[in-house]
């Protein structure tokens, strides 16, 4: 509902989303990004000229960062590279996992310098003059969303999937790029301060045990 209390509201015309600031707009997620999917393993190239590339498997995509201790390479043709190729500022996101997990994923960074990711993430590149990184991070890891992608899941026992209709056509809150912003620095202060208090009752803890 954005930061300010006296912000006039209408209908989102999204149920679950609800009454948003009027001055917003929802959009599908497919309208202010670009979806890319990512390398399948397992391909047998024969007879071409094969490049080694780093790689990001699920295990590296945790819920709010990148774990890079254990990195994997592949070899794949130089001109499908450009496909896979992950860019600063991508939102990477889970195709399947726990139902708690599904669609965790973080920003990336440029971490590693051509990086590549498999089939089973996806990388949400934002169109920037719509969207910011951080703010659609913020907007798939919240609570509504998490409960979308389960909602509309393939589902097995202990396990579900998406798949990249059901992301492309996530509905998302639009906020101006500056309120986007705002909204992102509001996240983080408040971050700071809980996980803060974290590290104070964890000491507690330990000093009691």
């Amino acid at each position: 509902k954005g930061i300010n209390p006296d912000v006039p509201m209408k209908y989102s015309g999204v149920e679950w989303l609800g009454e948003i600031p009027e001055h917003w707009e929802v959009k599908r997620l497919k309208y202010v990004s670009h979806i890319q999917t990512g390398v399948t393993l397992g391909k047998s190239y024969i007879n071409q000229v094969l490049e080694t590339r780093p790689y990001l498997r699920v295990a590296n995509v945790q819920d709010g960062y990148i774990d890079i201790s254990d990195i994997k390479t592949i070899e794949l043709p130089n001109n499908e590279i450009s496909r896979y190729v992950l860019q600063k500022g991508d939102v990477l996101m889970t195709e399947r996992g726990d139902f708690d997990k599904l669609g965790r994923g973080y920003i990336w960074k440029g971490q590693i310098k051509g990086c590549l990711h498999q089939n089973h993430i996806f990388a949400v590149r934002p169109i920037y003059k719509y969207l910011n990184s951080n703010f659609i991070a913020a907007f798939i890891s919240s609570k509504k969303c998490k409960n979308y992608f389960i909602f509309t899941a393939k589902q097995t026992t202990n396990l579900a999937s998406t798949n990249s209709t059901h992301l492309k056509n996530l509905k998302l809150l639009l906020p101006p790029l500056n309120e986007q912003q705002e909204i992102v620095s509001f996240i983080e202060k408040k971050s700071e301060k809980i996980g803060r208090s974290l590290t104070v009752i964890e000491k507690e803890i330990k000093l009691i045990q």
